[in-house]
């Protein structure tokens, strides 16, 4: 059972990246949308990164469908390694107090978030204070950027390739359908 779980889930992600790849719009703009999600999802805005995507990739021209499904790498269960992955960055930059610190500070906010609200969680984010804020923030943009960039290019080919695909079967299914109309009228 242990096994079949990863899979399932494997196949979910290339079915929802499959679905994208067939959506409207130009391979670039669904790479842009890809990208501008993973830079949000780094973002400690957990809660509002699907509403911050959708405008920011309207005013980029990118595609907000593709942006949604890469903020969802941050949820509740990745929340605490990957903010303070970004924290421990932020802090190999500017300095500032140790990751036990911050894990406790978060803590705390997974805690508000749950008990009184996104609104309140947001508060007690905000109202860290600048030394674990600032070292929290520029991590998470120098990670969001860093994943940015790797997910453009890789959702740019797999988008090339998943519609190079689709073109050849449409050809192939096109092919076959006139051969056997070919030869129910020879026969």
């Amino acid at each position: 059972m242990p096994t079949r779980l990863p899979k399932f889930y494997f196949l979910k992600v290339q079915r929802v990246f499959r679905r994208l790849a067939r959506a409207g719009g130009t391979p670039h703009n669904l790479a842009l949308g890809a990208a501008i999600g993973m830079f949000v999802g780094m973002t400690p805005t957990v809660g509002m990164q699907m509403a911050l995507c959708i405008p920011v990739c309207l005013l980029l021209r990118a595609n907000p469908l593709a942006a949604v499904p890469m903020v969802w790498i941050t949820n509740p269960l990745t929340l605490i390694p990957i903010y303070s992955f970004n924290y421990w960055i932020g802090k190999l930059i500017v300095g500032g107090p140790g990751i036990g610190e911050f894990k406790r500070e978060m803590g705390e906010v997974v805690k508000v978030a749950e008990s009184e609200g996104a609104r309140a969680a947001f508060s007690r984010l905000f109202g860290m204070g600048v030394e674990i804020l600032e070292p929290l923030l520029l991590g998470c943009s120098v990670v969001g950027v860093v994943l940015a960039v790797p997910t453009y290019f890789l959702m740019l080919r797999l988008v090339e390739k998943i519609r190079q695909r689709v073109i050849r079967r449409r050809a192939e299914r096109q092919a076959r359908l006139k051969e056997t109309l070919l030869d129910e009228n020879n026969c």
